[in-house]
């Protein structure tokens, strides 16, 4: 018994010094990185870009799929911007040259607070773009050449998904009876025109952003939607036709 109740305060002795160094000892992990995990999903067209920024330090990503992306940044603010269907941005935007159709832009940009051992980004990318079909019925008998315009005041889309004011027009050609275009989203308040042109010359000019108004059309959504436009010159009357699950809007036009 003696030489038992000896060998309990050696043991002791020698427990309490290494629990006294673990709790006075705090590690600095400030200068260590965050292991940033990126949840990229809504991929449409393929290859899509990632673009991480953090700091002064940015990484460049290609996915052809919905895929998880794994890399080290920086602690702290890491903005992660993924994008589809257009070149890579220009000091920011994409900016839509004059004279064509807006790009079949799916994006995303989110904002991560990476300050500790891990972060998650949530990348989901959103549709853009309007695709717009147009269809033209003219008056018997007539057979001059037309064509049709749209020009507006949006040029393009910041990469954090706010419209961007400029000039906007896209031609497209002569009559064929029928044309599909690409308009970038849109202010609700920003102008909008669809022009009929014969020989060159503007012959009439519908207010189309007031019409897709009126039809209930959301440019705020998160993934927008197309719609199907018939134009009856004879009649000059102008429906609508939003998605399918919506109903048809019919908007009659006074000359």
């Amino acid at each position: 018994m003696a030489d038992k109740w000896h060998r309990v305060p050696v043991l002791l002795s020698l427990i309490t010094p290494f629990l006294s160094s673990c709790a006075l000892v705090k590690e600095n992990r400030d200068p260590c990185p965050c292991r940033l995990e990126i949840r990229l999903t809504g991929i449409i067209e393929a290859p899509s870009r990632v673009l991480v920024n953090a700091g002064d330090e940015s990484w460049n990503f290609f996915a052809a799929s919905d895929t998880v992306i794994f890399t080290y940044v920086p602690r702290g603010k890491v903005t992660v911007t993924a994008w589809s269907g257009a070149s890579e941005p220009l000091d920011g935007s994409f900016i839509i040259p004059e004279g064509s159709c807006a790009p079949p832009l799916y994006l995303c940009q989110c904002t991560v607070d990476a300050v500790g051992d891990e972060a998650i980004a949530n990348a989901r990318l959103r549709k853009q773009y309007c695709t717009l079909q147009i269809s033209v019925d003219g008056p018997p008998g007539w057979g001059e050449p037309f064509g049709t315009a749209i020009r507006g005041s949006v040029k393009g889309i910041s990469a954090d998904g706010i419209p961007l004011e400029g000039p906007f027009n896209c031609s497209l050609g002569d009559h064929t009876g029928y044309w599909s275009l690409r308009i970038p989203r849109q202010d609700p308040s920003s102008p909008l025109f669809l022009d009929i042109v014969m020989a060159d010359s503007v012959v009439r000019t519908f207010s189309l952003g007031s019409c897709l108004l009126d039809a209930g059309y959301d440019w705020s959504a998160a993934d927008l939607g197309d719609l199907d436009l018939q134009l009856r010159l004879s009649v000059t009357s102008l429906t609508i036709r939003p998605p399918s699950w919506e109903p048809e809007a019919f908007l009659s036009i006074e000359i």
